[in-house]
């Protein structure tokens, strides 16, 4: 018998940026040279890094390790993941650079902590460990990606903040063609959701 799971409570991002984990052979001013492996989920780097000029592109499959070892037997010069997997995973010494969120925008809900249970118990005892304003900016982006039919290999990225009681948030999607469509918003933090799915409709005008 299946089990109803919902999200129970979200907690303020660990780290949502992405990062540059290089051969420790290499420095950060050969970046023009390097061979680029990519998250499917994050394919808009793809456009972004060709944008800033950096270099040959290409896929890669595994878990963190398994990439890390392909890095480390020189299959690739350089790989770009999320901050908050490999802080997690104690591995913060193998980091060579950031990227800003102007350089590449986060995956929606990219660093965000999360607790999932069973519908219909009592969870009460969770309350002290929920951010309301976390709730919020989860809310808007997991909204913009779900009006575009997004996945985990789907090449969208959304990226809210709350100041005040309003709300700011970037919205990305590559088509199959290959074009990059984005998009921003501002409005009341009370209506994230809401946010989300206009931002996605905007874009969505443009592709048709």
């Amino acid at each position: 018998m299946s089990v109803r799971r919902i999200v129970l409570e979200v907690k303020l991002r660990l780290n949502l940026f992405n990062l540059w984990l290089l051969r420790a052979c290499l420095a950060l001013e050969c970046f023009g040279h390097f061979h680029v492996i990519l998250y499917k989920a994050l394919a808009l780097v793809s456009q972004q890094l060709e944008a800033m000029g950096y270099g040959n592109r290409k896929s890669i499959r595994g878990n963190v390790v398994t990439r890390l070892a392909k890095l480390d037997a020189g299959e690739y010069d350089g790989i770009i993941l999320a901050a908050a997997g490999i802080k997690r995973s104690g591995l913060e010494a193998r980091i060579s650079q950031y990227f800003t969120v102007k350089e590449i925008i986060p995956a929606a809900c990219q660093g965000n902590l999360a607790i999932q249970g069973r519908a219909g118990e009592d969870h009460s005892y969770l309350q002290e460990f929920h951010d309301s304003q976390a709730e919020m900016i989860a809310n808007a982006e997991r909204a913009f990606v779900r009006k575009l039919d997004g996945g985990c290999s789907t090449p969208t990225a959304a990226y809210a903040t709350i100041e005040g009681e309003e709300m700011a948030m970037q919205g990305y999607f590559q088509g199959e063609d290959g074009r990059v469509y984005s998009e921003e918003i501002r409005g009341s933090a009370s209506e994230a959701e809401e946010l989300g799915t206009k931002l996605a409709v905007r874009i969505l005008d443009q592709i048709q």
